[in-house]
Protein backbone atom coordinates (compact mmCIF):
# COMPACT_ATOMS: atom_id res chain seq x y z
CA UNK A 1 0.00 0.00 0.00
CA UNK A 2 1.52 3.32 -1.05
CA UNK A 3 1.83 6.36 1.20
CA UNK A 4 -1.04 8.32 -0.45
CA UNK A 5 -3.48 5.44 -0.07
CA UNK A 6 -2.46 4.99 3.55
CA UNK A 7 -3.02 8.69 4.21
CA UNK A 8 -6.40 8.57 2.49
CA UNK A 9 -7.57 5.61 4.57
CA UNK A 10 -6.31 7.25 7.78
CA UNK A 11 -8.25 10.44 7.00
CA UNK A 12 -11.33 8.43 6.09
CA UNK A 13 -11.12 6.56 9.39
CA UNK A 14 -10.75 9.81 11.33
CA UNK A 15 -13.71 11.39 9.56
CA UNK A 16 -15.85 8.29 10.15
CA UNK A 17 -14.84 8.15 13.82
CA UNK A 18 -15.65 11.87 14.19
CA UNK A 19 -19.09 11.41 12.65
CA UNK A 20 -19.83 8.40 14.87
CA UNK A 21 -18.65 10.36 17.93
CA UNK A 22 -20.89 13.32 17.08
CA UNK A 23 -23.89 11.04 16.53
CA UNK A 24 -23.29 9.23 19.83
CA UNK A 25 -22.85 12.56 21.60
CA UNK A 26 -26.14 13.83 20.18
CA UNK A 27 -27.95 10.64 21.11
CA UNK A 28 -26.64 10.60 24.67
CA UNK A 29 -27.32 14.29 25.20
CA UNK A 30 -30.74 13.77 23.67
CA UNK A 31 -31.55 11.12 26.26
CA UNK A 32 -29.84 12.58 29.35
CA UNK A 33 -29.96 16.34 28.70
CA UNK A 34 -32.93 16.98 26.43
CA UNK A 35 -34.86 14.03 27.78
CA UNK A 36 -38.55 14.70 28.23
CA UNK A 37 -38.28 18.48 28.25
CA UNK A 38 -41.40 19.07 26.15
CA UNK A 39 -43.70 17.08 28.41
CA UNK A 40 -43.50 19.80 31.07
CA UNK A 41 -45.34 22.60 29.28
CA UNK A 42 -45.48 21.98 25.53
CA UNK A 43 -48.77 21.89 23.62
CA UNK A 44 -47.73 18.70 21.83
CA UNK A 45 -47.23 16.93 25.16
CA UNK A 46 -51.01 16.91 25.57
CA UNK A 47 -50.86 13.68 23.55
CA UNK A 48 -49.61 11.94 26.71
CA UNK A 49 -52.78 12.88 28.56
CA UNK A 50 -55.06 12.17 25.60
CA UNK A 51 -53.67 8.64 25.18
CA UNK A 52 -53.86 8.03 28.93
CA UNK A 53 -57.56 8.92 28.87
CA UNK A 54 -58.13 6.86 25.71
CA UNK A 55 -56.59 3.76 27.30
CA UNK A 56 -58.36 4.26 30.63
CA UNK A 57 -61.89 4.05 29.21
CA UNK A 58 -62.98 0.55 28.24
CA UNK A 59 -66.72 1.13 28.15
CA UNK A 60 -68.33 2.35 24.89
CA UNK A 61 -66.97 5.83 24.20
CA UNK A 62 -66.79 8.49 21.52
CA UNK A 63 -63.30 9.01 20.08
CA UNK A 64 -62.85 12.27 18.21
CA UNK A 65 -60.10 12.15 15.57
CA UNK A 66 -58.66 15.12 13.71
CA UNK A 67 -56.24 18.01 13.87
CA UNK A 68 -56.36 21.17 15.99
CA UNK A 69 -59.87 21.99 14.71
CA UNK A 70 -60.92 19.57 17.45
CA UNK A 71 -58.59 20.63 20.24
CA UNK A 72 -59.57 24.27 19.65
CA UNK A 73 -63.16 23.61 18.67
CA UNK A 74 -64.92 21.06 20.84
CA UNK A 75 -66.71 21.11 24.19
CA UNK A 76 -66.36 17.43 25.04
CA UNK A 77 -68.17 17.77 28.36
CA UNK A 78 -71.23 19.16 26.57
CA UNK A 79 -71.03 16.35 24.02
CA UNK A 80 -70.58 13.70 26.71
CA UNK A 81 -73.62 14.87 28.64
CA UNK A 82 -75.75 15.09 25.49
CA UNK A 83 -75.02 11.59 24.18
CA UNK A 84 -74.40 9.92 27.56
CA UNK A 85 -71.07 8.44 26.50
CA UNK A 86 -67.55 9.33 27.66
CA UNK A 87 -65.64 11.40 25.12
CA UNK A 88 -61.95 11.45 24.22
CA UNK A 89 -60.75 14.35 22.10
CA UNK A 90 -57.60 13.26 20.21
CA UNK A 91 -57.34 16.44 18.13
CA UNK A 92 -53.75 17.69 18.07
CA UNK A 93 -51.84 19.29 15.16
CA UNK A 94 -52.26 19.33 11.39
CA UNK A 95 -48.50 19.04 10.89
CA UNK A 96 -48.67 15.43 12.09
CA UNK A 97 -50.95 14.44 9.23
CA UNK A 98 -54.32 12.71 9.14
CA UNK A 99 -53.02 9.14 9.43
CA UNK A 100 -51.02 9.96 12.56
CA UNK A 101 -54.24 11.07 14.28
CA UNK A 102 -56.10 8.00 13.04
CA UNK A 103 -53.35 5.76 14.43
CA UNK A 104 -53.69 7.36 17.87
CA UNK A 105 -57.27 6.11 18.03
CA UNK A 106 -56.10 2.55 17.24
CA UNK A 107 -54.31 2.44 20.59
CA UNK A 108 -57.63 1.55 22.25
CA UNK A 109 -60.72 0.94 20.12
CA UNK A 110 -63.19 -1.43 21.73
CA UNK A 111 -66.63 -2.86 21.09
CA UNK A 112 -69.35 -0.22 21.15
CA UNK A 113 -66.98 2.69 20.54
CA UNK A 114 -67.89 5.39 18.03
CA UNK A 115 -64.86 6.81 16.21
CA UNK A 116 -65.67 10.15 14.61
CA UNK A 117 -63.30 11.54 11.98
CA UNK A 118 -63.28 15.33 11.74
CA UNK A 119 -60.52 15.96 9.21
CA UNK A 120 -60.28 19.32 7.48
CA UNK A 121 -58.81 17.75 4.33
CA UNK A 122 -59.22 14.43 2.55
CA UNK A 123 -56.41 14.66 0.02
CA UNK A 124 -53.36 13.80 2.15
CA UNK A 125 -50.66 11.36 1.11
CA UNK A 126 -50.56 9.43 4.42
CA UNK A 127 -47.28 11.10 5.34
CA UNK A 128 -46.35 13.20 8.34
CA UNK A 129 -46.00 16.75 7.05
CA UNK A 130 -43.60 17.87 9.77
CA UNK A 131 -41.51 14.90 10.89
CA UNK A 132 -39.53 17.02 13.36
CA UNK A 133 -42.81 17.84 15.07
CA UNK A 134 -43.22 14.11 15.68
CA UNK A 135 -40.03 14.17 17.76
CA UNK A 136 -41.36 17.01 19.89
CA UNK A 137 -44.62 15.07 20.27
CA UNK A 138 -43.35 11.56 20.99
CA UNK A 139 -39.91 12.21 22.51
CA UNK A 140 -38.79 8.97 24.22
CA UNK A 141 -42.22 7.67 25.22
CA UNK A 142 -41.97 4.15 23.81
CA UNK A 143 -45.70 3.45 24.04
CA UNK A 144 -46.43 6.49 21.85
CA UNK A 145 -44.04 5.33 19.13
CA UNK A 146 -46.64 2.66 18.28
CA UNK A 147 -48.46 5.45 16.45
CA UNK A 148 -45.74 5.55 13.79
CA UNK A 149 -45.56 3.28 10.77
CA UNK A 150 -42.32 1.21 10.49
CA UNK A 151 -41.13 3.19 7.46
CA UNK A 152 -41.41 6.44 9.40
CA UNK A 153 -38.66 5.39 11.79
CA UNK A 154 -36.08 6.18 9.09
CA UNK A 155 -37.60 9.65 8.61
CA UNK A 156 -37.41 10.16 12.36
CA UNK A 157 -33.72 9.26 12.35
CA UNK A 158 -33.03 11.79 9.59
CA UNK A 159 -34.96 14.48 11.49
CA UNK A 160 -33.22 13.85 14.81
CA UNK A 161 -30.33 16.38 14.37
CA UNK A 162 -32.82 19.18 13.66
CA UNK A 163 -34.91 18.17 16.67
CA UNK A 164 -31.77 18.05 18.80
CA UNK A 165 -30.69 21.56 17.74
CA UNK A 166 -34.15 23.05 18.27
CA UNK A 167 -34.43 21.39 21.66
CA UNK A 168 -31.08 22.75 22.85
CA UNK A 169 -32.15 26.21 21.70
CA UNK A 170 -35.42 25.82 23.57
CA UNK A 171 -33.66 24.78 26.78
CA UNK A 172 -31.36 27.81 26.60
CA UNK A 173 -34.29 30.11 25.87
CA UNK A 174 -36.24 28.69 28.80
CA UNK A 175 -33.31 29.36 31.13
CA UNK A 176 -32.84 32.94 29.91
CA UNK A 177 -36.50 33.80 29.46
CA UNK A 178 -38.94 31.50 31.28
CA UNK A 179 -42.04 30.83 29.20
CA UNK A 180 -45.53 31.74 30.24
CA UNK A 181 -47.24 28.37 30.24
CA UNK A 182 -50.69 29.82 30.91
CA UNK A 183 -51.48 30.11 27.19
CA UNK A 184 -53.62 28.16 24.76
CA UNK A 185 -50.47 26.55 23.41
CA UNK A 186 -49.37 24.68 26.52
CA UNK A 187 -50.10 21.31 28.04
CA UNK A 188 -51.86 22.98 30.95
CA UNK A 189 -54.34 24.60 28.56
CA UNK A 190 -56.11 21.25 28.05
CA UNK A 191 -58.91 19.90 30.20
CA UNK A 192 -59.30 16.21 31.06
CA UNK A 193 -61.19 15.48 27.83
CA UNK A 194 -58.44 16.81 25.57
CA UNK A 195 -60.01 20.20 24.75
CA UNK A 196 -58.09 23.47 24.88
CA UNK A 197 -59.89 25.36 27.65
CA UNK A 198 -57.90 28.62 27.56
CA UNK A 199 -59.16 30.87 24.74
CA UNK A 200 -61.27 34.00 24.22
CA UNK A 201 -65.00 33.96 24.89
CA UNK A 202 -65.72 35.69 21.57
CA UNK A 203 -64.16 37.83 18.86
CA UNK A 204 -61.44 37.15 16.30
CA UNK A 205 -57.81 38.18 16.64
CA UNK A 206 -56.59 40.22 13.65
CA UNK A 207 -59.28 39.07 11.23
CA UNK A 208 -57.47 40.55 8.22
CA UNK A 209 -54.38 38.45 9.03
CA UNK A 210 -56.39 35.24 9.27
CA UNK A 211 -58.67 35.60 6.26
CA UNK A 212 -57.71 36.79 2.78
CA UNK A 213 -58.58 36.02 -0.85
CA UNK A 214 -57.63 32.45 -1.78
CA UNK A 215 -57.10 31.33 1.82
CA UNK A 216 -60.39 29.48 2.11
CA UNK A 217 -60.82 26.48 -0.16
CA UNK A 218 -63.15 23.51 -0.24
CA UNK A 219 -61.31 20.26 0.65
CA UNK A 220 -60.13 17.96 -2.10
CA UNK A 221 -60.51 14.17 -2.08
CA UNK A 222 -57.99 11.56 -3.20
CA UNK A 223 -57.87 7.77 -3.22
CA UNK A 224 -54.93 7.55 -0.81
CA UNK A 225 -56.95 9.12 1.96
CA UNK A 226 -60.28 7.44 1.24
CA UNK A 227 -58.72 3.98 0.77
CA UNK A 228 -56.97 4.37 4.12
CA UNK A 229 -60.21 5.44 5.81
CA UNK A 230 -61.96 2.43 4.30
CA UNK A 231 -59.27 0.21 5.82
CA UNK A 232 -59.79 1.99 9.13
CA UNK A 233 -63.50 1.32 8.78
CA UNK A 234 -62.78 -2.41 8.42
CA UNK A 235 -60.50 -2.25 11.46
CA UNK A 236 -63.11 -0.53 13.64
CA UNK A 237 -65.81 -2.96 12.50
CA UNK A 238 -63.59 -5.90 13.45
CA UNK A 239 -63.26 -4.34 16.90
CA UNK A 240 -67.04 -4.07 17.17
CA UNK A 241 -66.87 -0.28 16.85
CA UNK A 242 -68.29 2.21 14.34
CA UNK A 243 -66.46 4.72 12.16
CA UNK A 244 -68.24 7.94 11.20
CA UNK A 245 -67.28 11.10 9.32
CA UNK A 246 -68.42 14.48 10.68
CA UNK A 247 -67.93 18.11 9.73
CA UNK A 248 -65.22 20.52 10.79
CA UNK A 249 -65.52 24.30 11.39
CA UNK A 250 -65.52 26.05 8.01
CA UNK A 251 -64.87 29.79 8.01
CA UNK A 252 -67.52 31.41 5.85
CA UNK A 253 -67.42 35.02 4.77
CA UNK A 254 -66.44 37.43 2.03
CA UNK A 255 -63.49 35.31 0.86
CA UNK A 256 -65.26 31.95 0.86
CA UNK A 257 -65.54 29.87 -2.33
CA UNK A 258 -69.02 29.16 -3.72
CA UNK A 259 -71.10 26.86 -1.53
CA UNK A 260 -71.44 24.48 -4.49
CA UNK A 261 -67.77 23.54 -4.14
CA UNK A 262 -68.47 22.08 -0.70
CA UNK A 263 -71.47 20.22 -2.08
CA UNK A 264 -69.27 18.66 -4.80
CA UNK A 265 -66.63 17.78 -2.21
CA UNK A 266 -69.15 16.05 0.00
CA UNK A 267 -70.72 14.15 -2.89
CA UNK A 268 -67.33 12.84 -4.01
CA UNK A 269 -66.35 11.91 -0.45
CA UNK A 270 -69.59 9.98 0.02
CA UNK A 271 -68.98 8.05 -3.21
CA UNK A 272 -65.48 7.02 -2.10
CA UNK A 273 -66.13 6.02 1.51
CA UNK A 274 -67.65 2.86 2.95
CA UNK A 275 -68.43 4.46 6.32
CA UNK A 276 -71.27 6.86 6.94
CA UNK A 277 -70.99 10.65 6.73
CA UNK A 278 -73.31 12.00 9.42
CA UNK A 279 -72.85 15.71 8.66
CA UNK A 280 -73.76 18.10 5.92
CA UNK A 281 -70.50 20.04 5.85
CA UNK A 282 -72.39 23.21 4.99
CA UNK A 283 -73.98 23.08 8.44
CA UNK A 284 -70.50 23.86 9.75
CA UNK A 285 -70.18 27.16 7.89
CA UNK A 286 -69.29 29.70 10.58
CA UNK A 287 -68.80 33.48 10.36
CA UNK A 288 -65.30 34.84 10.88
CA UNK A 289 -66.26 36.23 14.28
CA UNK A 290 -66.29 32.73 15.75
CA UNK A 291 -62.65 31.98 14.94
CA UNK A 292 -59.71 32.62 17.20
CA UNK A 293 -56.25 32.80 15.60
CA UNK A 294 -56.47 30.55 12.51
CA UNK A 295 -59.14 29.38 10.08
CA UNK A 296 -59.65 26.24 12.16
CA UNK A 297 -59.47 27.44 15.78
CA UNK A 298 -62.73 28.54 17.39
CA UNK A 299 -63.29 30.87 20.32
CA UNK A 300 -65.61 29.75 23.13
CA UNK A 301 -68.82 30.84 21.42
CA UNK A 302 -67.77 29.20 18.16
CA UNK A 303 -66.88 26.03 20.06
CA UNK A 304 -70.32 25.92 21.65
CA UNK A 305 -72.07 26.29 18.29
CA UNK A 306 -69.88 23.69 16.58
CA UNK A 307 -70.39 21.20 19.43
CA UNK A 308 -74.16 21.68 19.29
CA UNK A 309 -74.10 20.90 15.58
CA UNK A 310 -72.13 17.71 16.13
CA UNK A 311 -74.59 16.66 18.84
CA UNK A 312 -77.46 17.15 16.36
CA UNK A 313 -75.64 15.05 13.76
CA UNK A 314 -74.94 12.21 16.19
CA UNK A 315 -78.50 12.14 17.52
CA UNK A 316 -79.93 12.17 13.99
CA UNK A 317 -77.64 9.26 13.10
CA UNK A 318 -78.64 7.37 16.27
CA UNK A 319 -82.35 7.89 15.59
CA UNK A 320 -81.86 6.54 12.08
CA UNK A 321 -80.49 3.31 13.51
CA UNK A 322 -83.51 2.69 15.73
Amino acid sequence: MNKDMCKFLTNLLLITASIVFVILLMLLSGIFIIGYQNEKDDYMASLIDKVKRLKSINVPKIILVGNSNLSFGMDSKMLEEAVNMPVVNLGLHGGLGNEFHENIAKLNINSGDIVIICHSTYSDDSRIDDIELSWHTLEYHKDLWEILKPEEYFDMAIAFPKYWRRSIQKIIKRIILPENIETAYSRKAFNKYGDVAIKPDSGTQDEDKIFWPGREKAPQVNDICTNRLNELNKYTNQKGATLLIAGYPISHGKYSPPDEEYEKFQTKLKEKLDCEIISDFRDYFMPYEYFYDTTLHLNKEGTRIRTQQLIKDIKRWQSGKE
